[in-house]
């Protein structure tokens, strides 16, 4: 072999060995954002699962003081005629005649306030009655 033979081959060597370590650099690359991107989505997660939303609903009341739940919110346990009386709100409008926990209606509502109970027991008035 001739001195361009060898040239030849130790440089396609050499290309080789380059290709080599760019493939193994792009292999650390690609797993790193991958693993970066993972940790990034739990973190949102995480925060997202520890915020709470206000009570909200849609509702509609009739002029005998009947009330129209049309829609809950998202973490909208209920909603009540007048405040809850209880230390546990989320289970007094679970068991209450005067609540409902889903589409419903409300009859006879005599209190000055229709309110939203959410999952971590926070309270939200959705419609003065006065």
């Amino acid at each position: 072999m001739d001195r361009r033979g060898y040239l030849a081959l130790a440089g396609t060597a050499a290309t080789g060995a380059l290709a080599g370590c760019v493939g193994k650099v792009t292999d650390v690359v690609e797993g790193t954002t991958e693993e970066v991107g993972q940790k990034a989505n739990e973190s949102v997660d995480e925060t997202m699962n520890t915020l709470t939303r206000p009570p909200s609903a849609d509702v509609r009341v009739e002029h005998d003081g009947t009330v129209i739940v049309r829609s809950l919110g998202g973490d909208t346990v209920g909603v009540m005629c007048g405040f809850p009386e209880t230390e546990s709100p989320v289970e007094e409008v679970e068991t209450s005649e005067r609540a409902v926990t889903g589409p419903g209606m409300l009859e006879d509502c005599t209190a000055d306030r229709l309110v939203g109970v959410n999952e971590a027991g926070d309270i939200k008035v959705i419609e003065r009655l006065d």
